[in-house]
């Protein structure tokens, strides 16, 4: 039966959505049996504020009837379409009561291809974390990883679930991800994912998949190892284990490491054994939410001036190279969501503290960003006073397998090297400026060389400060 046909059969007739001059010459179907409904708009309107209404408006694709245009649209839903026509003609949408048709209006402003609709739901959900969005969670990861469009909503639905990965594997759906899903997730977006998450999500993905095997893993044979190995194959390889911190590696990976190659699992090991002549400490980080111990000596050799540019580097020379000694230890003095985030928090366990490093991770990604101050901190005296560096640098990490410090581009710009404000800690005019009043950073190269960031602003989830000591 077709559409056209369920229009006598529709609940409800709109009410007429008019130009000013009360012009109505569109008539929409929307629906399928038993649930359609007749829409009545102005082309006009729709022509002006929607390039697929332009288009679908046309002689060669519409309808015309002596009373106007006939359009349907049996793919979408009455409640959805209702909400698209208020917004093209009103410019507004209220969802208050309408949180339950989030995905198929945000799939419907992607069809309809309503760019203006679309930034104002990204910018609504990502401000409201409402309980829906953890009801539905892998139907809206769905949704956002397969629309380009929507990387701002995909980036913040991702640091969601990193933070709350029951929202993912608690739900009934978890086990209907595709595979293709989880790699496009674990292959395009690893700079917002934690790694230890990652291992994390495939295992129970894997699990939930085969209700024949327990969460209990002391009950295991070899068989169900076998199987989730053969599950797992082909997801493994985009993995950094050797990013996981060494608490987790102890307590995830090794119980369950007949899943993963024997190579990916020694080579992480050497590198771990930090009591292994062969290959001896070369740093000593303290407790850290932000940075691990890989992190931790990649930084180390940078404040040696050597400019190893990438954690596998360091790895693979760490394996030949037996002659390290210990570098540097990092002492935690400060951690915003410990202490506070204000800049009096951050001065009163700072100042007088003598060399430092700032670490901070941003909200709702993987990424770390941070900064070496060869200085002292110390505001009192010198707000906003530029200090002179020649060793000072900045860096991020998540942003890519490779990565340099960033550091003084011109000998005449040692001289603002360092910057005391009130606020936070600041590299440069505004290079690396993090306001710790307002939770939030900017980055503004200068003169720093190089782009370590693709973005201006960011939120911080978590900010942390090491005093640096050479041992």
């Amino acid at each position: 039966m077709k559409s056209y046909r369920h229009t006598d059969l529709a609940t409800k007739v709109e009410p007429e959505h008019s130009d000013n001059n009360g012009n109505v010459d569109v008539i929409i179907i929307v629906g399928q049996y038993p649930n359609i409904e007749r829409f009545s708009a102005c082309s006009k309107t729709l022509r002006e504020r929607s390039i697929y209404f332009n288009t679908a408006l046309s002689s060669r694709w519409a309808k015309k009837e002596k009373s106007g245009y006939l359009l349907e649209k049996p793919n979408l839903l009455p409640e959805v379409f209702r909400l698209i026509l208020e917004f093209l003609v009103h410019r507004k949408v209220m969802l208050r009561n309408y949180n339950g048709t989030m995905i198929n209006l945000l799939l419907a402003a992607e069809e309809l291809m309503l760019g203006d609709l679309r930034n104002v739901l990204q910018s609504t959900t990502t401000t409201h974390k409402t309980r829906w969005m953890s009801e539905n969670c892998p139907d809206l990861l769905r949704v956002v990883l397969e629309f380009e469009s929507l990387k701002k909503l995909r980036h913040t639905v991702l640091g969601w679930i990193c933070e709350n990965p029951s929202w993912l594997y608690d739900s009934d759906n978890f086990m209907t991800l595709e595979e293709s899903i989880i790699l496009t997730m674990i292959k395009n977006e690893k700079d917002y994912l934690n790694n230890s998450f990652v291992w994390d999500i495939l295992l129970r993905w894997s699990i939930a998949r085969n209700n024949t095997i327990s969460l209990d893993t002391s009950t295991w044979s070899v068989v169900v190892f076998e199987v989730l190995k053969n599950n797992l194959k082909e997801f493994l390889p985009y993995i950094r284990f050797d990013l996981i911190s060494r608490n987790d590696f102890h307590d995830k990976i090794i119980p369950l490491r007949k899943i993963i190659s024997r190579k990916i699992t020694d080579q992480t090991l050497r590198y771990y054994l930090e009591d292994n002549q062969q290959y001896p400490p070369k740093t000593i980080l303290d407790d850290s939410l932000v940075i691990n111990h890989i992190h931790a000596a990649t930084i180390s050799k940078w404040i040696m001036g050597k400019n190893i540019n990438s954690t596998k580097s360091l790895k693979y020379e760490s394996q030949f190279k037996h002659r390290f000694t210990k570098r540097h230890e990092f002492k935690l003095i400060y951690r915003g969501s410990r202490d506070g985030f204000s800049g009096n928090a951050y001065h009163r366990h700072c100042d007088n503290n003598g060399k430092n490093l700032v670490v901070a991770k941003i909200a709702n990604s993987n990424i770390i960003v941070g900064g070496y101050n060869p200085l002292d901190t110390n505001v009192l005296d010198n707000i906003y006073e530029y200090r002179y560096s020649t060793k000072s640098f900045l860096f991020t990490f998540g942003t890519t397998d490779v990565t340099t410090p960033s550091r003084i581009n011109s000998a005449d710009n040692h001289f603002t090297a360092i910057r005391s404000t009130y606020n936070g800690p600041c590299f440069g005019t505004r290079d690396l400026y993090f306001n710790l009043n307002h939770r939030s950073g900017v980055y503004d190269s200068e003169i720093y060389t190089g782009s370590i960031l693709d973005r201006h602003n960011f939120e911080i989830f978590e900010l942390e400060v090491f005093k640096v000591l050479k041992i």
